[in-house]
Parts: C-alpha cells; structure tokens; sequence
C-alpha cells in the first residue's frame, strides 16, 4: 500500500548517510571485493550548456541527465542504482527490521470515514497486501451492498506506476470523471466511466486538471496544462462527442497565471447551466465563469 512507500522512504531517509560512512567503516577491508569500498560510484560526464534567463546566464552541464529518450541516461542511472546498492548491502537486515518495525504500527486494512452525497456515501479503503487504494460506495445506507467505483490496484496492473487525481461523480450518480498518471510526471489522463456498467466510456482527455460536471449529467468541464505544467486553458465537453472537438470557453494567455475549477454555490448553479448549453463566449465575458478562476 501506498502507506509502506512512506515507511520505507523514511528508512532510506534515515540510512541516506550510510554511502558515506560505511567505506570509512570497512576501510581496512579493501582486499575484501565484497566491502562496500570496493564499489567506485559513477561519476557523470558535463556537456556544457547555457540557459539564458532574465538577462541572466545559468550554467547547467548536467542538463543531458533531463533527456529521457537518451539511452546514456538510463545507464547512469542503473549505475548509480548498482552502486548504491552495492554501498547499502552490509544494512539490509537492518532496513527489513526497520521496516518490519514500521509496518507492524500501521493498519493495513483500513476504511476512510465516508461522506454522503446525493444517494450515496461514499468513502475508499485499503486491504493488506494491495498497493492502492480502493473507492467505493453504499446507496442508502452504510448497511447496503457495496459497489466498487474505481479499484487502483486493478488500474495499475501492468504499469510501473499509478496514481489517481481527480475524482468526481455526476450529480444524478451514475457517471465517474477520473484521472489517472501512469509516468510519474503527473500528467493526468481524463476518464469516463458508467457506474450503472462499471465501464469505462471512450471519452478521454490528456494533461487534464481540475474536472467539473455541470448539472446536466451530461457535459464536463476541464483544465488542461501547457509545457510548464500550468493549467491555461478551459474546455466544455458533451458526453458521446468526441473530445478534439471540445469547445474551448477560457484561455488563460499570462504566464503567470493559472486557471481552475471548483464546484459552484447553490445560486451560481443556473448561470453554470447557460454555461452547458450556450455556445463559448469571449474570454472577456467567460472569466466571470462561477466554475474557473483566474489569479
């Protein structure tokens, strides 16, 4: 579960310091091939490159380290991987009790506290042995059969990595916006999914942010990111339509500006349903959206 991560990043947080001090302590066993002095850490090679920023000049020869493609880059760093674990070896009991001592504090089956909404309470829970998390909901009362809304671990099978952001359901209950990162850059893929099938639509959105339904159950409103991450522009999109053809309501054109979604007061609620249904206006006039702020 994703709990144990944070047991064993605290472990390897605590024996950081170990690559440093454990040649000195087997320094008088250089002949021993197995000794973690023997292990020679790679050093990266400087390509030199100059970033021009503000009038200024930032020298960064480590720049290449930042080119995934490249296959040098992956070499490095499988070799500071073998080095690392050839330095860490002489503590490995020790990192399995230390863990072992963490995870025995830690209720690996567990339920989050559910909330209701609509007809439904909603809440997520863990099970021993799973990675992730698993959301679900009971209609009616918490007494009441339990229907499983997204299962991560079942997401990230086959995956190298997995983690969910947005979460959001339709105001009559039946259809799921999620998103999902499988790179760890956190770049989310926009989902549909039917809970009366538990399949998921072909509708899918890339680099999304904040997800909003409007009251009409069947358009969603979206953020998506530009190259530097920051959520810029706002579309509209109609369930069953495809998603090129999005209309664009907002484009945040400053830099240093950002642009997102949040669920709209009681009384905003019929000014975001002209928003559904109408065609997109100026940027001017869709600032003063309810549902998509600028700062």
């Amino acid at each position: 579960m994703q709990r144990k991560c944070l047991a064993a990043g605290i472990i390897l947080a605590g024996l950081f310091a170990a690559p440093w001090m454990l040649p000195a302590l087997f320094a008088g066993d250089e002949k021993n091939s197995n000794s973690p002095a023997a292990a020679t850490p790679p050093v990266a090679k400087k390509i030199h490159t100059e970033n021009h920023i503000n009038d200024g000049n930032l020298v960064d020869d480590y720049r290449w380290l930042r080119e995934k493609p490249n296959p040098e880059v992956a070499q490095y760093l499988e070799a500071e991987n073998a080095y690392t674990d050839a330095v860490m070896k002489p503590t490995g009991a020790l990192q399995k009790k230390l863990y072992d001592e963490m995870v025995s504090h830690i209720k690996e089956t567990d339920v989050n506290v559910p909330y209701k909404d609509g007809d439904y309470f909603y809440y997520s829970r863990w099970e021993a042995g799973k990675q992730y998390q698993i959301f679900a909901r009971k209609k009616g009362s918490l007494e009441a059969a339990e229907q499983i809304t997204v299962d991560v671990n079942d997401l990230a099978k086959s995956e190298k990595f997995m983690a969910l952001g947005a979460y959001t359901i339709s105001d009559d209950g039946n259809l799921l916006a999620y998103s999902t990162d499988n790179t760890g850059f956190r770049q989310y893929r926009l989902r549909l999914r039917d809970l009366r099938t538990g399949k998921d639509l072909p509708d899918t959105v890339e680099k999304t942010g904040s997800i909003v339904w409007a009251a009409d159950n069947q358009t969603l409103f979206y953020t998506v990111e530009d190259p530097a991450k920051r959520q810029y522009r706002l579309y509209r999109h109609k369930l069953g339509t495809d998603t090129k053809n999005d209309d664009l309501v907002y484009e945040e054109k400053t830099s240093a500006s950002a642009s997102a979604l949040a669920e709209p007061a009681a009384a905003s609620t019929s000014c975001w349903n002209r928003a559904a249904t109408q065609p997109p206006k100026s940027a001017s006039s869709m600032r003063q959206l309810p549902r998509a702020s600028g700062s």
